[in-house]
Order: C-alpha cells, then sequence, then structure tokens
C-alpha cells in the first residue's frame, strides 16, 4: 500500500503535529551534511509523535477497533517512508536551492527512486 501525498500530509498534521513548515530549517541548511542532520532531528520528533500515537491506536488499546487498526496501519507505512526521506540539494540557477525527500521504491524518469517530493524556493 502506498500513500498518497494528501494522506501523508493528513496523517502528519493529525498524529503528529507535523507540517511542511518544520522541514524549512533543512530548506536553509547551507550543505547536504547539515540539512541531513536536520533531517535527523525531525526525525526524531516524528518517531516520538508516533510512538505516542501507536500506543493509543494499537489493537490491545482499542480492543481490536477497525478503523483505529487502520490508522495505525497507514501510520507504520508513513514512518517506513520517512526512515527512507534524504536530502539532495542542488542549485540549478543562482539563488535557487531544491531540496528532494525521496522515499525509495522504483526508478523514476528524474533518476530518483520511489514518491520524490521536490521543494524549490
Amino acid at each position: 500500500m502506498k500513500l498518497s501525498p494528501e494522506e501523508t500530509t493528513q496523517l502528519l498534521q493529525q498524529y503528529f503535529n507535523f507540517t511542511t513548515a518544520d522541514l524549512n530549517p533543512v530548506y536553509a541548511a547551507p550543505s547536504v551534511e547539515v540539512g541531513a542532520r536536520i533531517l535527523d532531528e525531525v526525525r526524531a520528533k516524528v518517531k516520538k509523535a508516533y510512538r505516542q500515537a501507536a500506543l493509543i491506536l494499537h489493537p490491545d488499546r482499542t480492543g481490536g477497533d477497525v478503523v483505529k487498526s487502520e490508522i495505525l496501519a497507514k501510520l507504520n507505512i508513513l514512518m517506513a517512508e520517512i526512515e527512507n526521506w534524504k536530502v539532495i540539494h542542488n542549485q540549478p540557477q543562482p539563488m535557487m536551492r531544491t531540496v528532494v525527500f525521496n522515499s525509495g521504491g522504483s526508478t523514476t524518469s528524474s533518476g530518483f527512486t520511489g514518491s520524490t517530493v521536490w521543494f524549490t524556493w
């Protein structure tokens, strides 16, 4: 199962209190190494929120509630994708930088694999 970008955004906001603004420090990173370190910190915060959500949504705690079990399954998929995010800096034009969050998987026409989300500023 693969999550759509809309589902990913909704789950991140609803269960992890996470928005794209939380990635701003990654965007502002002066190098790939610094961006990767900041992304690791962001990932650690998301993992902490995931653990709290998993405790609430776990079937043993919800009495086997099917809806909550499905949400937990989606959160598990989301966490697997987040584990595979990488930061790639590129400066195709002066004063422009692109950050790619790549979640792995099959190769795309752009040469990256999986669901690739480009953020340019």
